[in-house]
């Protein structure tokens, strides 16, 4: 089942993650928002406006979303490819 972005709010809805500017300097951001479970969600998306990844689960606070978040900036440079 696919996230789906509430719009009770404008604070809801799929905002660019701002903290630091490597990624988003190419274009590529993460947005972030809530489900219809009220939990935060992520999605990496490419220049083109395509979703590259998501989050997979909820995170009941914004501030473990963005902790997920810099948990795949600061890694994902140094991932192997299997």
């Amino acid at each position: 089942m696919r996230p789906v972005v509430l719009t009770a709010s404008p604070a809801d809805q799929p905002t660019p993650w701002k903290k630091g500017t490597d990624l988003m300097a190419s274009g590529y951001e993460f947005f972030r928002y809530r489900d219809a479970a009220g939990e935060w969600r992520w999605r990496f998306k490419a220049p083109n406006n395509k979703i590259m990844a998501d989050s997979g689960e909820g995170y009941e606070s914004l501030r473990s979303c963005d902790n997920a978040i810099d948990i795949i900036k600061r890694e994902a440079a140094g991932a192997a490819k299997t």
